[in-house]
């Protein structure tokens, strides 16, 4: 949401692209579905009102908020001090998210089933690659809406396995080693973006933090899996819901 990138993308980052979330929130929803004229001008108009919304009531804390990640960014941080600064995301998070959900609801109630079949295409597609990236699978595993189907009223997905998938360390050494050098490509991508280009000795700081973190392919996957499902079930029981049925936003 409006809140997750604000604060995940730097002092820097903010200031040039905080006054145009909507743009770069319709750039990115374009990403997921193809929106025709009036939905996407639709979703431009929802989302400045939840930034006007956003700058009046949640902009100080969250500025607060990277003020004092400058400062934590040069020390050294516990698993407490970790937590409570994920907590506080969380928080602003969860305070924008009613004020989301009635633009999001809107939309999702004006997508047609061609556009909602694509969108499943486009989640299977997402998928596929990255379990080529990470797990080293060359085909997309097609448990649900696959293309053929494209034609096809959507159906409920399948609820996703109880059992919890091994860890990485049961992945071939070559696997691992391909996901972590996507891992480090995407890493670099993005401080480059924030922070200029990066020297030698700075890429292979971030390349052995990125060995010792707990990145585990197979426990991501299965949650955006999930997620994935979570999403076109949704959209699929929203095309069922009577006309005009929308959330309305808490009250600032």
């Amino acid at each position: 949401g409006l809140v997750v990138a604000l604060v995940l993308s730097g002092c820097g980052l903010v200031s040039l692209g905080y006054p145009r979330l909507p743009d770069l929130g319709l750039v990115w929803m374009q990403r997921q579905v193809d929106l025709r004229p009036e939905q996407a001008e639709q979703w431009r108009q929802d989302l400045h009102g939840v930034l006007v919304w956003h700058r009046r009531t949640q902009l100080t804390t969250a500025a607060d908020l990277l003020a004092r990640w400058q400062t934590l960014a040069i020390t050294d941080l516990s698993a407490s001090d970790i937590c409570r600064e994920a907590d506080a995301v969380r928080r602003l998070v969860d305070a924008t998210t009613p004020q989301l959900l009635p633009a999001m609801v809107r939309l999702a109630g004006s997508l047609d089933a061609e556009q909602r079949t694509a969108l499943a295409v486009s989640q299977q597609e997402r998928l596929a690659e990255f379990r080529q990236q990470h797990m080293g699978e060359s085909a997309p595993k097609a448990t649900w809406w696959p293309r053929a189907q494209a034609a096809t009223p959507l159906a409920p997905p399948t609820a996703p396995s109880a059992a919890m998938p091994p860890p990485d360390a049961s992945l071939p050494m070559a696997m691992r080693s391909a996901s972590l050098n996507k891992r480090l490509e995407q890493a670099v991508d993005r401080y480059e973006m924030l922070y200029g280009r990066l020297s030698p000795a700075q890429v292979q700081a971030l390349k052995a933090s990125l060995e010792q973190s707990s990145f585990d392919a197979r426990r991501l996957l299965a949650e955006r899996e999930r997620r994935s499902q979570d999403l076109l079930q949704a959209l699929a029981d929203t095309a069922k819901a009577p006309a005009g049925a929308e959330s309305q936003p808490l009250a600032s």
